[in-house]
């Protein structure tokens, strides 16, 4: 059937590859087909510790070794480092929260890349309490690119990084 002109319809069926939840998108040329809602296929990951880390001086990785979720299967509790299964721009959010510090030094928290560092928060803590530090940040990510945070310890010793699901934590979405 060709048309020249508008066409309406009440109720369009158009059951060739039909599939709960697909959504219909067409080509160049005006053919249709159902394929995957988009939406509901983005990475998200969320993951924490699950005990205090110590701390050495300089930078270390943090050792994220719990999920919350992960809806791709690409957070790795082993080594901590969530590795893209698909090409996309992802979103980094991560946050630690330390042990009471009675000292001045610097503490910093950056997102790491292929072992890259690619964004970084960094600031001097004075004298007594918390260190809290945290990022976000967008990233670019090719399949089989991975990220994983990392702290740096200025100078001081004995500092822990808190386990508190709610105050260290890294989280990973794809947003595109």
């Amino acid at each position: 059937l060709d048309v020249n002109g508008n066409t309406r319809t009440t109720n369009f069926q158009m059951i060739n590859g039909a599939t709960n939840g697909y959504i219909l998108q067409s080509d160049a040329t005006g053919n249709a087909s159902w394929v995957q809602n988009p939406l509901n296929t983005l990475s998200m990951a969320s993951a924490n510790l699950t005990a205090n880390q110590t701390l050495a001086v300089g930078w270390q990785k943090i050792n994220f070794d719990t999920e919350t979720f992960d809806t791709d299967n690409e957070f790795n509790t082993v080594n901590g480092r969530f590795t893209a299964t698909k090409a996309g721009f992802y979103r980094i959010n991560a946050a630690y929260h330390t042990n009471n510090q009675n000292f001045d030094s610097q503490f910093s928290i950056g997102i790491y890349v292929n072992n890259a560092l690619t964004k970084l928060n960094s600031s001097d803590h004075y004298e007594h309490g918390i260190v809290e530090r945290s990022i976000s940040g967008l990233v670019q990510l090719a399949v089989g690119d991975y990220v994983e945070i990392f702290v740096e310890n200025f100078i001081a010793t004995g500092v822990d990084i808190d386990s508190y699901v709610g105050k260290t934590f890294f989280e990973i979405q794809q947003v595109r």
